[in-house]
């Protein structure tokens, strides 16, 4: 393949648009290593939630890449795989940052997420939902981006897969379902339940997609299975039996498909 030749005065008007850009990184990339190193120490407060903070760092190092790809493709109409790949890694860091607070076992206890996101009071369900909102958007955009590489199709599964996780983590489900519906913070944790639902049932069906396309892998139909019994042990704890029931008949419709697909294999063998 012909390398792609850039016009010089091109280059230099991209290398003079993104200056700025990276400075501002660089900016960034500083007020995580301040935070890294406790830098704020002495605020006892800001220090519970520090991952919060350290994570939305990364997602703007990692949008303002992703402006750097745009800019690169308007000027020079050429898309940077590096940055892009760049971009990838700080929103995968965000995310980690994330479950190293909030644990990243898609079966964990629901009942027991109060003792996990304790001194975390002050990162209320509003902050947390901006917080994933524009993690999500950054998700969404990289996709956009790199959406003709097959290969990336199943990253950005993985990434959006622990992601989910990391929302239903982030939830007090023994707070909210002891919360009065006249509480200020009421609304907002039933933004965040709705949205964490919707994005394990996302997960569930993309993994089940895979599983068809990708030749039957037993360990696709397993991720999205467990990603719809995540689902209905939120319906569980807060008292939607029908929904429940409705997910483990598909739960036990899929575990049938993977039985007959296994007899099948077994067969042409």
């Amino acid at each position: 393949m012909a390398i792609k030749r850039i016009d010089e005065s091109k280059k230099k008007v991209y290398q003079t648009l993104s200056q700025p850009i990276k400075d501002e990184i660089e900016a960034l990339k500083k007020k995580i290593q301040e935070l890294e190193l406790g830098g704020l120490r002495g605020n006892a407060e800001i220090m519970k939630y520090k991952p919060f903070l350290i994570a939305n760092y990364y997602v703007d190092i990692a949008l303002r890449l992703m402006k750097m790809n745009n800019l690169s493709i308007k000027v020079m109409d050429l898309k940077q795989g590096e940055v892009l790949e760049n971009a990838r890694k700080n929103i995968y860091t965000a995310i980690s940052v994330l479950e190293k607070l909030v644990g990243s076992e898609v079966d964990n206890d629901l009942s027991e997420s109060d003792e996990r996101l304790k001194g975390t009071e002050k990162m209320t369900p509003y902050r947390k939902l901006f917080l994933f909102k524009r993690i999500e958007l950054a998700l969404k955009l990289l996709q956009e981006y790199l959406e003709d590489d097959p290969k990336f199709k199943y990253k950005i599964l993985e990434m959006f897969s622990k992601f989910a996780v990391v929302v239903k983590n982030s939830i007090n489900f023994k707070e909210f379902t002891s919360m009065s519906p006249m509480d200020p913070n009421y609304r907002y944790y039933n933004e965040l339940v709705t949205y964490a639902k919707e994005l394990l049932r996302k997960c569930a069906d993309e993994y089940r997609e895979k599983y068809e396309v990708s030749g039957h892998e037993v360990s696709d139909m397993r991720k999205a299975q467990e990603y719809l019994k995540a689902l209905m042990r939120i319906n569980n704890i807060l008292g939607y039996y029908d929904e429940s029931k409705e997910i483990k008949k598909i739960i036990e419709k899929w575990s049938s498909k993977m039985e007959e697909d296994l007899k099948a294999k077994e067969k042409r063998k």
